[in-house]
């Protein structure tokens, strides 16, 4: 297990195709942590764009939701997914169901 397994939970980058997507994932989890703690209030993660994610790479998608999830189940930080058509929406809303 890598350093970052822990912080990041099932969403090693180590262990990822999109490494570098997922290491700018922990660096924001772990200055979320630091904002909590100084500000006593979330930070929040805006994913802008999402229906070309959708598009290209939907696997991601499904991940930046399961983490999202897992942030706002744990209170860790807040995620806002922002879509300029439905694809995005379709995919993320199969994956709620």
């Amino acid at each position: 297990m890598c350093l970052l397994c822990p912080v990041l939970i099932n969403f090693c980058p180590e262990h990822s195709p999109e490494t570098g997507i997922f290491r700018t994932l922990a660096d924001f989890e772990l200055a979320a942590a630091r904002y909590k703690a100084r500000r006593g209030s979330y930070a929040v993660l805006i994913i802008d764009n999402t229906n070309t994610i959708a598009q290209y790479n939907l696997e991601l998608l499904r991940t930046l939701q399961e983490m999202a999830k897992d942030a706002v189940d744990k209170l860790r930080y807040k995620v806002v997914f922002v879509t300029s058509d439905g694809m995005a929406l379709t995919a993320m809303e199969s994956e709620s169901g």
